[in-house]
């Protein structure tokens, strides 16, 4: 099975007890990005708009004690547990951890600490993390909280390779080193060992006829050779069960592609595997060397965030924004009861909160229901609603599995989507009917990453480019008959090769992930804006992504950076763009930004991995430029 999320067993610590253990060593948050996107901003103000200020520096130190010190009754018990699920985005190795905390209200003052079980750390109740290779990861998650005790939890993560020739995600219970009373055989009989080596990772052009090479795996003779292909798009292995195969590298991607080759060695029974990346850059473009994962010394530290009670007093001063927000999945730690203070201006400003589909469960829902209720009680122009969020065919149907397979993984993954669908359909409805409201679930956001559509002039199209669309529909119509009154938002759909167009939809989507570029926003919003009037559309669901960024608009060179303190004028402009009449009016002069409704964010509101203070005053950066407001946070 894909990617499916399986939480783990609690740990339980009596809070007020000696039970303190050492927090792990924080290292740099890992983090990469699977999938592809566009881009964003332009310069330049029409002479009606008020004229953007100066930066103004604000108080940046922590509270440490905001929140103040919680109950320390011996009596307390806090128990913490994690589960691991997808990314994102559609790289079957990046993974979701989420830590939850019996007593939610103990979440904000907590410190988690990761260790991902390769050499790298992550902190914050969600962690995010791209692992290099399929195989098992002890992961170690300590949480200290307010009071100074710390809870343990560890769980074995199983990243594997499923019946179906998918990918597998799990979560056992780590076994101890040493069981009680258990000593070592010495008399067992003695396996010779067998060392695969699938060689060295390579870099190749498109075309480029491919060695792999497991001539150095050692063991006993006679050895026995099985290579087989895990990731990126299929080719054909010749001589897969020698030490060497070959193949031909794709020469019809438009982009640069990742294939991963696992080796099997066997000798008797013993056995062992090992795995090889190959990178595939597209004919005549140059092969380009990741930089290295360690910045260099001379890098200045990053600078002092405004803390959480700055943003939410700046986010006080603001009137709701004209057009509707959503977002991928708000952070599950602050969706609780009583209402966490940002999630609340947030939905005040944005009208609209978003919850994971694939893993709703109560205290999201019945927070849901309760902020929108509170902001409606405000009488707003726009009544706040809930969206869901799903990443369909991204968990039992496997990543090389070609469209046309409507067998077993076909019918898990429908059956999946339903599942979790209803799931959170009706507790949500229990919410409602708990709190005697009626807060609407309006849209459903749909990332689908898994196909490629092909073209004309490519075998079998017709069938495949079918296949495609019927996969999309069997979705959509689930979704409609759960959520009638839901508009259903398919991400990239009209603006890229995922879609036939053929597909039931309501929505065509772009992207403008690339703020930083002043000169680029107009232009890249224009052309999403002129691909969803082709396609029958007159509105563009448009993705904004604030604090992070492509680092440059060059799609074969581009790495994604999630904490970008990029100039806050910028989010500004961008606001001022979506929403002054100013700029919507003047089509000729900027782009039809009228269009762009609703508005979705990713990553996520004060995602932890762009940080809460660097999110928090773009997003006020953003709105303000939305009202005009021509001040800085």
């Amino acid at each position: 099975m894909f990617l499916r999320s399986i939480p783990c067993t609690s740990v339980k610590i009596v809070r007020g007890s000696a039970t303190n253990a050492a927090l792990l060593a924080l290292g740099a948050l890992a983090v990469s990005l699977g999938c592809n996107g566009f881009a964003t901003d332009n310069g330049g103000k029409p002479p009606d708009l008020p004229t953007l200020g100066a930066t103004i520096d604000a108080d940046n130190s922590p509270d440490a004690d905001q929140l103040g010190a919680p109950d320390e009754s011996a009596d307390d018990v806090v128990s913490v547990t994690f589960d691991a699920g997808p990314g994102f985005c559609c790289n079957p190795l990046s993974i979701e951890f989420n830590a939850e905390l019996s007593d939610s209200t103990l979440a904000r003052g907590a410190a988690f600490e990761w260790d991902l079980g390769d050499g790298r750390q992550a902190a914050g109740p969600t962690a995010h993390h791209t692992y290099s290779w399929a195989g098992e990861y002890q992961i170690v998650l300590q949480v200290r909280l307010p009071d100074g005790v710390t809870l343990a939890a560890e769980q074995t993560l199983h990243l594997g390779i499923g019946p179906q020739g998918g990918m597998e995600i799990g979560l056992s219970p780590t076994p101890s080193a040493t069981d009680p009373g258990d000593e070592p055989d010495d008399t067992a009989e003695s396996v010779s060992e067998v060392v695969a080596d699938a060689g060295d990772d390579d870099e190749v052009a498109a075309g480029e006829l491919v060695v792999l090479d497991g001539s150095g795996s050692t063991g006993a003779e006679p050895l026995t050779f099985s290579w087989r292909q895990l990731f990126g798009p299929p080719v054909t292995l010749d001589n897969p069960s020698g030490s060497l195969a070959t193949f031909t590298a794709p020469s019809d991607s438009a982009q640069f592609a990742t294939l991963v080759f696992e080796l099997t060695v066997m000798q008797g029974s013993a056995s062992d595997r090992d795995q090889v990346a190959i990178s595939v850059s597209p004919a005549g473009s140059p092969v380009v060397v990741a930089p290295p994962d360690d910045p260099p010394d001379d890098v200045p530290d990053d600078p002092p965030q405004p803390d959480e009670d700055q943003i939410i007093a700046w986010l006080q001063e603001l009137d709701p924004l004209p057009k509707v927000h959503y977002s991928w999945d708000f952070p599950k730690v602050r969706l609780s009861i009583p209402i966490d203070p940002l999630l609340f201006e947030f939905v005040r400003l944005t009208h609209g909160v978003s919850i994971r589909g694939e893993t709703t469960k109560p205290p999201q829902a019945n927070s849901a229901v309760a902020v929108c209720a509170q902001v409606n009680a405000l009488n707003p122009a726009i009544p706040a609603t809930i969206a869901i969020n799903y990443s369909p065919w991204h968990r039992a149907f496997p990543p090389d599995a070609p469209p046309t397979d409507f067998g077993p993984a076909h019918d898990e993954e429908v059956a999946l989507f339903r599942e979790a669908m209803t799931v959170a359909r009706d507790l949500i409805a229990a919410a409602n009917a708990e709190q005697n409201e009626d807060i609407a679930v309006a849209f459903l956001l749909f990332d689908s990453e898994r196909f490629r559509i092909k073209t004309s002039n490519e075998e079998g199209y017709e069938e495949w480019n079918a296949a495609i669309t019927e996969k999309y529909n069997v979705i959509y119509s689930i979704g409609k008959e759960l959520f009638p009154d839901a508009m259903i938002e398919w991400y990239g759909r009209g603006t890229n090769n995922r879609f036939t167009l053929e597909e039931m939809g309501d929505t065509n989507s772009g992207w403008l992930l690339e703020l930083p570029f002043v000169d680029y926003t107009d232009e890249r919003y224009q052309r999403l804006y002129d691909l969803a009037m082709a396609n029958g559309a007159d509105e563009v669901t448009l993705w904004v992504a604030l604090a992070s960024s492509f680092d440059t608009t060059d799609w074969r060179t581009r790495t994604w950076v999630f904490q970008w303190d990029y100039d806050l004028a910028l989010s500004w402009q961008l606001g001022a763009r979506i929403h002054n009449p100013s700029y919507g009016d003047t089509p000729e002069t900027y782009a039809h930004w009228r269009a762009a409704n609703p508005i979705c964010f990713w990553p996520r509101p004060f995602d932890t991995r762009v940080g809460v203070g660097l999110w928090g005053k773009h997003f006020v950066a953003y709105v303000r430029g939305a009202h005009g407001i021509p001040d800085l946070p």
